[in-house]
């Protein structure tokens, strides 16, 4: 059986924000893995890109600013930063 303590660090890992719960690994990469996640502030399915923590070189900041030029583009996600 589990300790409390190791539950608790579980369900923290999978909780992104306070706001994102991770449902369901749906890919990755070299820089990080994707996540179906549910917004718990407004029941919302969501896609969830968590980067790897020891990154050199970040790469989220440089993809949502790709984003942000794109935006309303065919096949360009909506993406919140």
């Amino acid at each position: 059986m589990k300790q409390q303590f190791d539950l608790v660090e579980e369900c923290n890992l999978k909780l992104i924000a306070k706001r994102y719960l991770l449902v369901q690994k749906i890919g990755s990469g070299s820089f990080g893995e994707i996540y179906i996640a549910i917004d718990v502030r407004k029941a919302k399915e969501v896609a969830i890109k968590v980067e790897k923590a020891e990154l050199r070189h970040p790469q989220l900041p440089h993809e949502a600013r790709l984003y942000k030029r794109l935006k309303g583009g065919p096949a360009v996600p909506k993406m919140k930063w």
